[in-house]
């Protein structure tokens, strides 16, 4: 019987402490894929305090939002979490976070599920955690200290575990991938892909937040350096008007810029299917952790063009005899352009990278796979005198 089978053994309680959809992203797809997954096992009980910002929109980086209204949320949260402790008894909680501003409130948190008795797991879903224990900036001082508080700390990549380790022997450290539910994946591929248009244009494809950080403005310029090929770009999910006209201000100078294409914010399951029509995935991000979005591609059996940050190098499989696809150096117009221009010059070798991506997902993030992973790391806490 498998680690996640269904026993008669006492559950193991978890609080889980993260945010859900809406708004999308990656802590909030990983909370649901592991919370559905939990559902459907006996051996563990969830409780879930969702902490996902709906004050302010997704597009809203207000430094004085997030300050004021973080602080309020904070102690909002902590009261939750201490009703949550009295009323479900759990045996630890799964603290998930992104750091930066928030790590003020992880270490009140921390300290406080500790003066409880409660054992606790503190997750850092991002990747920028080499550069900032190299640099020993003040956030990192912050989170040394929410590390120390909590009894395991849980990273992405090789990279952040060796970085931590190294710089903070005495804290227990699990390197646990983010998974994928492959039950949405493979409903889209059965349905098959859209019809083609007419004109059977190269689709180019970026899912997620359509803001500069994400290297959007890099993707629209490497496009428009792209000469003697027909090709479409579609950029899924939200942005504001001043950004957009920004990009259809560089987009112009290709072709009058009718090859650009937005598509705003819609579901998940909708946006996955532009990734399954997509000719070439690119995400150009200046910093990332574990994106499901590149898990979703991989899944989905395409090509992937993406920056050289967190874990995703790793996941892309670099320098191995068998890429997932071309990592390249964020904030570079000319590697973008050339690795675009690589894939379209070269389908048969861009199929083989799709092919090499869904079977590293298959092999290695599949939720079943990963969930072992988190049972073990519960039930070893939860088992602790």
């Amino acid at each position: 019987m498998n680690a996640i089978s269904k026993e008669s053994s006492p559950k193991t309680k978890i609080l889980l402490v993260s945010p859900l959809p809406p708004p999308s992203g990656g802590i909030s797809t990983w909370s649901k894929a592991v919370l559905e997954m939990a559902a459907t096992h006996g051996q563990i009980e969830i409780s879930h305090i969702d902490t996902a910002v709906r004050w302010r929109s997704t597009n809203d980086f207000s430094f004085f939002k997030r300050v004021i209204g973080g602080t309020f949320q904070a102690f909002r949260d902590i009261l939750r979490i201490y009703h949550a402790i009295k009323n479900a008894k759990p045996h630890l909680i799964h603290l998930c976070t992104s750091a930066s501003l928030a790590t003020p409130r992880d270490i009140l948190i921390l300290y406080f599920v500790r003066v409880l008795g409660v054992r606790s797991i503190v997750h850092y879903h991002f990747g920028r955690l080499p550069a900032i224990i190299a640099d020993n900036t003040w956030e990192w001082k912050m989170i040394r200290r929410a590390m120390k508080l909590a009894d395991t700390v849980v990273l992405l990549d090789n990279k952040s575990g060796s970085s931590v380790i190294n710089a903070l022997p005495d804290v227990s450290v699990e390197l646990i991938p983010n998974p994928i539910d492959m039950k949405m994946i493979n409903k889209l591929l059965f349905q098959g892909e859209k019809q083609r248009s007419a004109n059977n244009l190269l689709h180019i494809v970026y899912a997620g937040h359509v803001i500069p950080t994400k290297g959007i403005c890099e993707l629209v310029d490497a496009c428009t350096l792209i000469e003697g090929y027909s090709f479409d770009l579609h950029l899924v999910g939200p942005t504001d008007d001043e950004f957009r006209k920004t990009l259809e201000g560089v987009a112009a100078k290709r072709n009058r810029g009718q090859w650009l294409r937005f598509h705003g914010m819609m579901s998940r399951q909708d946006a996955m299917g532009y990734i399954r029509d997509a000719d070439i995935f690119v995400l150009p991000s200046y910093t990332e952790g574990f994106p499901n979005v590149v898990l979703e591609a991989m899944a989905l059996g395409k090509p992937i063009i993406a920056t050289r940050v967190g874990a995703i190098p790793e996941m892309l499989d670099e320098g191995t005899d068998s890429p997932c696809g071309l990592v390249i150096l964020p904030q570079s117009v000319d590697e973008l352009c050339d690795a675009l221009l690589y894939f379209i010059k070269h389908p048969a070798k861009a199929r083989t990278c799709g092919e090499w991506a869904r079977k590293k997902v298959m092999s290695s993030y599949s939720i079943n796979r990963v969930m072992e992973h988190y049972l073990e790391l519960w039930r070893s806490l939860a088992n602790r005198s």
